[in-house]
């Protein structure tokens, strides 16, 4: 090491010799909600319009028509290996939907020009955070983000007032 960072290095350690240390973090957080189901879905519709998402209600029964009229008559999507397939209209000469791996490490993985030519993406989410107005991606409420909307099908199941620990 050169002389001249020896010394620069001296001089911060030196500087720093006499610092206070560092309080621990107080991590008491709001772990439940005093909200009911149908306030804590409505916190979550209110947040996820604050984020410009167009916000559909559906059922088991409905979800695959709901997102059929999202996606109109013509369209190509594309979905993650793993989603409910009860959740998707049926395909036709023009929907059309393509399954991403969605790891550049297992085959089935889109390519950038791939993923560019389609018009959506359908998804799921395990959780949401009604109060922070996050969502956690995986395969339980549907997601689709059709350009310019992004629009959010909750299952009452998976939304929850506070994020989980």
């Amino acid at each position: 090491m050169s002389s001249a960072k020896e010394d620069i290095l001296a001089r911060i350690r030196s500087s720093l010799a006499d610092a206070p240390v560092a309080p621990e973090p107080v991590r008491n957080y709001r772990r439940v909600s005093e909200l009911n189901e149908e306030q804590t879905i409505e916190m979550l519709v209110d947040r996820l319009i604050d984020y410009k998402a167009n916000v559909f209600h559906a059922n088991k029964e409905n979800i695959s028509e709901v997102i059929a009229e999202r996606l109109g008559e013509k369209s190509t999507y594309v979905v993650p290996e793993g989603l409910n397939m009860e959740w998707l209209p049926a395909d036709t000469a023009d929907r059309k939907r393509v399954t991403d791996s969605g790891s550049t490490l297992k085959p089935g993985c889109l390519t950038l020009k791939e993923l560019d030519a389609v018009d959506a993406v359908v998804t799921g989410s395990t959780v949401s955070c009604a109060e922070t107005g996050t969502w956690c991606p995986t395969t339980t409420s549907a997601w689709c983000p059709v350009p310019p909307w992004w629009s959010w099908f909750p299952s009452r199941s998976s939304v929850s007032p506070t994020p989980a620990p």
